[in-house]
Parts: structure tokens; C-alpha cells; sequence
């Protein structure tokens, strides 16, 4: 099965990569950025990729706020959703990696049917990026836990504030249903053995804050003292309850969703992992 996987080399798409090779029923194409695209615009190699992948899984984004709000037509957020919508095969399967930023409610339980809350430039391309993707795909909002190798986000802060001692802001106002980046890698194959179409949320079974998330990693490794309840400094442009209902991929794909403690454990290993290294 030729899978091509747009994106590879990001926090998502090198984790994909790393778990989809090690499975023999998929011959995986994962071009560099400079092979995918000529000055913004698609190289032979890409269009002849597109043509005859039978899946397509889009991990390309911008997830940076600024550089979002300062393109009126964002090339990553908005052209390659384009560009693979007009020239790939409509046989072919496509996976397109969305966002929970677009929810805010009180409850923390927003479904596929919810209203969305275009706060901000990033959230108003990728509610414009799911248009591309209306036949025979399936849209992910959905957001994730992990160890970047970019040495970025939340578990690379924590591991930061251990060393120095620092304190760590527990942001008790923010709400999340975020998994861990492994989980999405195992509902890759479930998407693509039973190709359903559509939007789904795909989050933990409940949502919880950021203050728990922090506070039960910090537990373990014996640092709770160096956080601090706090409201979050986040503008007025970007959501705090993002928190999602995901029992519709649930029924659809009969799995179990997982469980803020799911996410705990894989985010602790992941701290240990980089400690004994």
C-alpha cells in the first residue's frame, strides 16, 4: 500500500514515520521539504506522488500564531491543502491533521457540531483547510502531547524547570482534551483499514486542565512544590476550554478513547527516557 506522508520531518509526521515503518504492509514515501515544493509552488516528484498515493496523510502546518496572522494566504495552512485536493487521485484515502483551538465552551465537551470560535488567523486557515478535504477524507481536530526533537513544548519546559529549579506555571483556567502523539499514531491505522469520512474530534475520554496535567507529571519526579495555580497569560485571541467530545470516533472505530492517565504515563516516559539518556 503506498502511503505518502506529507510532513515528515515535524513534531507529528517524524513520530508517524517512525511508527509506520515499522510496519511491512505500507510502502512509505516521506519526501524532504526541499522535494516537495519549488518556491512554493509543487515539484514533478510531489505531483507524481499525489497522483499515486492510495493514502495521503497531511501533517504540514503552521502552528505559529504571528507568522499565521501576518499571510493572508498561508502556504502551508491553506495552498498545500489545495494542492492536494486538485491533484490527487480521488481513489486515493486522505488524512488531514485539523485543530481544537476552534472550540471554546464552558462545559469543555465541544462535538463536531459545535459552534467554532475563529479567535484568531491560525484557527480561520484551518477551518478554511478542511474544505479541501470534503471526498473521501477524514478531518482530525485534535491536539497532542510528546517529546518534540525540537526541543519545544511542555514536557521539554518541565524538564528545563527541573534542572534549574525554576518555578512552573499550572495554568488552572486552560482545559485541553490533548493525547499523546503515540495515541494518534495508533489511530493512523485504524483510519486506514477502516477509512471512514468526515470530521472527528479525537481527544481523552474527559477533558482536563493544564494545572493537572503539570502538577501529576511534577508528582512523580518529586518537584509539585515548584508549581504555582495560576491563570494563564493567554490573549484574549486564543481559546482556554478546548476541551472536546470524542465519542463519535469512538462508536465509529470501536476503540476506546484515551485516558488522561494514558497521557500521564506516556508523558513521564518520555520525561525518563530523556533523563537516562
Amino acid at each position: 500500500m503506498n502511503v505518502l506522508l506529507l510532513g515528515s520531518s515535524g513534531f507529528l509526521g517524524s513520530n508517524i514515520k517512525k511508527f509506520l515503518l515499522k510496519n511491512n504492509k505500507f510502502n512509505l514515501i516521506t519526501p524532504s521539504r526541499d522535494e516537495l515544493f519549488m518556491d512554493k509552488k509543487i515539484s514533478t516528484n510531489t505531483k507524481n506522488h499525489l497522483e499515486n498515493a492510495e493514502i495521503i496523510i497531511n501533517c504540514i502546518a503552521d502552528i505559529d500564531f504571528n507568522s499565521c496572522a501576518n499571510s493572508k494566504i498561508n502556504f502551508a495552512n491553506i495552498e498545500v491543502p489545495k494542492i492536494i485536493n486538485k491533484i490527487s487521485s480521488k481513489n486515493s484515502y486522505k488524512i488531514h491533521f485539523s485543530t481544537d483551538a476552534m472550540y471554546e465552551s464552558n462545559t469543555n465537551q465541544s462535538d463536531e457540531f459545535s459552534v467554532t470560535r475563529e479567535k484568531n488567523d491560525y484557527v480561520k486557515q484551518k477551518i478554511l483547510s478542511e474544505k479541501y478535504f470534503s471526498t473521501n477524507s477524514v478531518i482530525l481536530r485534535t491536539s497532542f502531547v510528546g517529546m518534540n526533537p525540537k526541543k519545544t513544548g511542555m514536557l521539554n519546559y518541565l524538564i528545563d524547570s527541573f534542572k534549574f529549579n525554576q518555578q512552573i506555571d499550572g495554568w488552572i483556567d486552560v482545559f485541553t482534551s490533548s493525547v499523546h502523539v503515540e495515541h494518534i499514531c495508533e489511530l493512523i491505522l485504524k483510519l486506514v483499514i477502516n477509512k471512514p469520512v468526515g470530521i472527528f474530534n479525537f481527544g481523552t475520554d474527559k477533558p482536563y486542565s493544564k494545572y493537572s496535567y503539570i502538577s501529576e507529571i511534577c508528582e512523580v519526579f518529586g518537584r509539585e512544590a515548584l508549581v504555582k495555580k495560576v491563570l494563564s497569560p493567554l490573549a484574549d485571541n486564543r481559546n482556554k476550554n478546548c476541551g472536546m467530545n470524542s465519542e463519535k470516533i469512538k462508536k465509529v472505530l470501536r476503540i476506546e478513547l484515551p485516558t488522561f492517565k494514558n497521557v500521564i504515563n506516556k508523558s513521564i516516559g518520555d520525561i525518563k527516557n530523556v533523563n537516562d539518556a
